[in-house]
């Protein structure tokens, strides 16, 4: 009881390609930015090749499948399971294959390359005091100071030591 009375659009084209399988190597790519002082060490994706499938056009334009890893923040190495995007030479998105594994871990170092640490000021005294006078105590002021730089430096100094200050024939506070 139903009479088709018009169809639209009045023919469909099918384009029909072969499927094509090929292997592609994975790239890491850092998204995002590390903290002040942190610097990113090698990514390694615990897989070199995948395998891309699909329709043969599709899968020549392929060239690599890229792990994007967010760093933002990161101040110790991590191994994340990352979703992998297929990419062609030009840098952009090929949709409508599909990789196998869809997903990698990848390994990421960290590594810190500054720190900020708290340090006290020391003065050594030269000299003597005018007569009847004595030295009662020594400071500083700042007592102590922040100083920043690289790890491997930092972790030799416990102190900074100010130049000698001369008291000779002082008789009030320097």
């Amino acid at each position: 009881g139903v009479r088709v009375v018009d169809t639209s659009p009045r023919a469909i084209t099918v384009n029909l390609e072969n499927q094509l399988t090929n292997k592609v190597p994975v790239t890491t790519r850092a998204v995002g930015q590390l903290p002040i002082g942190y610097e990113l060490g090698p990514m390694t994706p615990q897989t070199g090749t995948v395998t891309v499938r699909g329709a043969e056009s599709l899968v020549a334009l392929v060239s690599e499948a890229v792990a994007e890893i967010n760093v933002t923040g990161l101040t110790a190495g991590v191994e994340p399971g990352v979703n992998l995007k297929p990419v062609g030479a030009g840098g952009g998105e090929i949709r409508g294959v599909r990789i196998d594994p869809k997903s990698v871990k990848v390994g990421v170092q960290v590594i810190q390359s500054t720190i900020v640490r708290t340090v006290p000021l020391t003065v050594d005294v030269s000299g003597v005091p005018d007569t009847g006078y004595r030295i009662s105590s020594v400071s500083t002021s700042p007592s102590t100071v922040q100083i920043q730089g690289a790890v491997q430096t930092l972790q030799t100094l416990d102190r900074i030591a100010l130049p000698p200050v001369d008291v000779s024939g002082a008789r009030a506070d320097i």
